[in-house]
């Protein structure tokens, strides 16, 4: 996975600080990730650095916001796609479901539930391995 060059306790760090709406401290960094306090100081003095933290008067906020390949930022946090593509095929599923409700079962209707299904194990199983990779 391409992550703009943030990998292991660096991203960990920059994805925390994104999600908090106030500065954070060093201690509480490594607190929250379980990280040794060492680890968590070297990764924000890295974020600084690479220009994506800045320090403030009580803490670290996020200075630049950026993107990582199959993520979307949504309040705060990284989503994976793959979970927003399911909830698109459940929507899929759902609009199916009450056309058959009202009109009854055809052969269209049958494949396009099936597909909804399939579509939606195979984007919450994707997204599930994107979780885990974190």
């Amino acid at each position: 996975m391409k992550n703009n060059g943030l990998e292991g306790s660096i991203r960990k760090v920059y994805v925390y600080i994104v999600s908090k709406a106030e500065p954070v401290g060093i201690r509480e960094i490594a607190r929250e990730l379980k990280l040794p306090v060492s680890t968590a100081h070297y990764a924000v003095k890295r974020l600084i650095k690479l220009g994506l933290v800045k320090k403030v008067e009580t803490g670290y906020i996020v200075n630049k916001v950026i993107d990582f390949n199959g993520y979307i930022l949504l309040r705060r946090k990284y989503i994976a796609l793959s979970f927003v593509y399911a909830g698109l095929f459940i929507g899929v599923l759902m609009g199916e479901l009450y056309i058959v409700l009202l009109k009854g079962i055809n052969a269209d209707g049958f494949v396009t539930i099936i597909v909804a299904i399939i579509a939606i194990f195979i984007f919450i199983v994707e997204g599930i391995k994107k979780f885990r990779e974190e």
